[in-house]
């Protein structure tokens, strides 16, 4: 509403206080004094001027994990889910179905704690674990593992047998 009146009193109508006194309020139907209308111009254009500054001022957004469900919680899926979709026939008639997460048990040795842990894992997790060259790199330097409880205790885990090494040396 004060969009519309700002527009309808430009400068030149607030300037002549004849046209003040003919124009109406859009919301009340009754005249408008100079006054309100200045004051009614000036509110606009403040509100503008936030807007502008609040759009300038934008917050950098960090990339957020998400919620963990059901069997990411117990293993290294490195941020996959279970996908929920449609069938479609060639009828266009819709079931419902999901789609799993390509997921298998394998067998890790870790360096820190000198053992084979059995863990189940995505194709990604298993792609970037070979990517950052150990499975011990991959818990301690993973953005993924930290989130869910499982991983959190394998990089709790794996931090200690390295500081009790780094220790002993």
């Amino acid at each position: 509403m004060i969009r519309s009146l700002a527009r309808a009193t430009s400068s030149a109508a607030v300037s002549a206080s004849a046209s003040l006194s003919a124009r109406r309020c859009a919301w009340s139907r009754g005249p408008v004094s100079a006054a309100v209308a200045t004051s009614m111009v000036d509110i606009a254009r403040s509100s503008r001027q936030q807007r502008a500054t609040f759009a300038t001022k934008k917050k950098k957004s960090r990339k957020k994990v998400g919620i963990i469900q059901g069997a990411a919680k117990r293993g290294l899926f490195e941020g996959k889910h279970i996908m929920y979709g449609n069938n479609v026939s060639f009828a266009e008639n819709k079931t419902r179905r999901t789609w799993n997460v390509n997921s298998f048990k394998k067998n890790f040795y870790s360096d820190a704690l000198d053992e084979d842990i059995r863990v189940r894992v995505s194709s990604k997790a298993l792609r970037t674990i070979k990517k950052m060259g150990s499975f011990d790199n991959y818990i301690m330097r993973s953005k993924w593992v930290r989130v869910t409880p499982y991983g959190e205790d394998l990089y709790q885990k794996i931090k200690a047998a390295q500081e009790a090494k780094e220790a002993a040396l």
